[in-house]
């Protein structure tokens, strides 16, 4: 069972990665909370954007501190890409894909 606190972090990270598909709408990403350890997993493709795009990156540092402000003593974040040891089991919301994901909701 979701608490309202997870509900709020997901609505609030639904918004920031609407912002990124805003800031940066040739991205692919894909989204995932699991529920067993805590923890918001955020894909974020081509993996090149993701390591060598500075403005991307520093938009990602500033999600990461102002997340763990929020919600740090309860949940993780993790962003993700091709090559990293985690991956996305079960997505559960994405941007940027021809087929859209709608089975889940807040």
């Amino acid at each position: 069972k979701q608490s309202f606190y997870m509900k709020e972090s997901i609505t609030y990270l639904k918004g920031k990665i609407d912002q990124i598909t805003d800031l940066f709408p040739h991205l692919k990403i894909r989204y995932e909370y699991r529920t067993t350890i805590s923890t918001h997993f955020i894909e974020i493709l081509p993996l090149e954007e993701f390591e060598s795009n500075q403005e991307f990156i520093l938009f990602e540092m500033e999600l990461e501190n102002e997340f763990e402000t929020l919600y740090g003593k309860k949940e993780d974040i993790v962003f993700i890409s091709t090559d990293s040891l985690n991956e996305i089991r079960t997505e559960d919301f994405s941007w940027g894909y021809c087929s859209y994901n709608t089975h889940f909701a807040p």
